[in-house]
């Protein structure tokens, strides 16, 4: 038995996924929260659940934005060491992580969170 990996062309159309198939699957590993997506649709390893962000949230201190639209481009630069303590190595992933935690807490002001590489934006407001 061989420890080497080696590639395959996989011919037998039966084998190879859909489009559609490649779609869902995306839309379940984005809903995990043992992931990270980055640019072009990779993705990396994160353990979003059992980190402790509360130093990350309390430095980027979202809470003093209202009617704004927030670069992630601008956490990176800013705060290179907190990124570096917390492996956020790119603007995508800091978006990521930010529209993940951000839709599960209860925010009381209407922000967007911009990834300015990929025109990606969201915004968030909830009920008083």
């Amino acid at each position: 038995m061989s420890n080497s990996f080696e590639e395959h062309d996989i011919t037998d159309e039966r084998l190879q996924l859909t489009e559609s198939a490649k779609a869902s699957r995306s839309n379940r590993l984005a809903e995990s929260n043992r992931i990270l997506w980055k640019q072009n649709r990779c993705l990396r390893y994160y353990d979003i659940d059992g980190s402790d962000f509360t130093e990350l949230l309390e430095t980027l201190n979202l809470g003093q934005y209202e009617n704004i639209e927030l670069s992630t481009r601008k956490f990176l630069i800013d705060y290179p060491e907190l990124m570096k303590r917390y492996d956020l190595r790119d603007e995508y992933e800091i978006h990521n992580l930010l529209k993940r935690f951000m839709q599960k807490k209860k925010i009381r002001r209407w922000f967007s969170v911009v990834c300015p590489v990929c025109s990606s934006a969201y915004s968030i407001k909830t009920a008083q």
